[in-house]
């Protein structure tokens, strides 16, 4: 038996362990379902052995090709990986990188500057639909996610924690009737996010006040936003009172656009984070690489900056 296996054939076996079905294989694959029946047959008669038991309900993988898989779908990264070298080093090519709209704006973007000096010419296509684009099927080549860190089938790792807490234009401080105790929101806009994010550490304006002692209608009412840039930006216009993430508003608090009336001590950690995310195949790319590389020297920045105004 040669030492090189049929590729073709493993590449049918494969699809069709992974998608339970000849006619999904098929179809991902880009050839018939009877074409990935014959692979799987012809793999079945040189090995000497079934790969599947087929039934009406679909098909169930024997126990020796249940542990023949991981090391096949591992070889086929292998393969994607070597592959990917030989491609232009990272000195030239392009990035696809699907971000949330807000994260993008505020965060991102004002340090993409340095990226492109250091890295003249990879071009950087943003994604920044509210539906995710799919890192694992190749839309995008790397996502820059708010959650738990746990996504199925794909690599993450944590850049950023996210701490929530009441910010406002200095001018609502200001004066004999300024804002300058929870209690004095009663006399102010709140500005709500709708539908932000999943997280339940995430806190709502009645949940804040709630963990404040406070409570009432009052806090339900306002504007709603259904992204937080749209709410960040009316507080810096002095529109009112809004409950938001320090990491993308770190700048806007920094320049003196933004304050906590009521200081660090109101903010809430959130049980989630910013997290690049990759698939396992494409985490090598040089391109993936050198970018990565980059988002790591400014996660530093920024962190050192939120540590020394949050005191953590």
């Amino acid at each position: 038996m040669s030492r090189v296996p049929p590729l073709n054939a493993l590449r049918a076996f494969e699809a069709a362990a992974r998608l339970g079905s000849f006619t999904r294989a098929g179809k991902e694959l880009g050839v018939t379902s009877a074409a990935v029946g014959q692979q799987i047959r012809g793999l079945e008669a040189r090995l000497g052995a079934p790969l599947f038991y087929r039934s009406v309900e679909g098909l169930t993988l024997t126990a020796q090709a249940g542990q023949a898989l991981p090391d096949i779908r591992r070889g086929f990264d292998h393969l994607v990986q070597g592959y990917q070298r030989l491609m232009p080093t990272a000195g030239q090519g392009r990035i696809a990188i699907s971000i949330a709209p807000t994260f993008a704006m505020k965060w991102l973007i004002p340090r993409l500057h340095r990226f492109y000096e250091s890295h003249p010419t990879i071009e950087v296509k943003f994604d920044t639909a509210m539906r995710f684009a799919d890192v694992g099927r190749g839309e995008v080549d790397l996502a820059i996610r708010f959650g738990s860190g746990r996504y199925h089938g794909l690599s993450s790792d944590r850049l950023l924690g996210e701490w929530v807490l009441p910010l406002c234009a200095p001018l609502l401080c200001t004066g004999k009737h300024g804002l300058r105790r929870p209690k004095d929101l009663d006399r102010f806009v709140l500005l709500h996010l709708q539908d932000e994010t999943a997280d339940r550490s995430w806190l709502s304006w009645p949940g804040w006040a709630e963990n404040h002692g406070l409570s009432g209608a009052r806090f339900q009412e306002g504007p709603r936003f259904n992204q937080s840039a749209m709410a960040l930006q009316a507080a810096v216009e002095g529109q009112g009172v809004a409950l938001c993430g320090i990491t993308y508003a770190i700048d806007d608090v920094h320049s003196g656009r933004l304050c906590a009336p009521f200081g660090t001590d109101s903010a809430i950690q959130t049980q989630y984070g910013y997290d690049i995310v990759v698939a396992p195949a494409r985490a090598e790319h040089p391109v993936i690489l050198a970018f990565r590389k980059w988002l790591e020297c400014e996660v530093k920045l920024s962190q050192k900056r939120i540590a020394e105004y949050m005191v953590v």
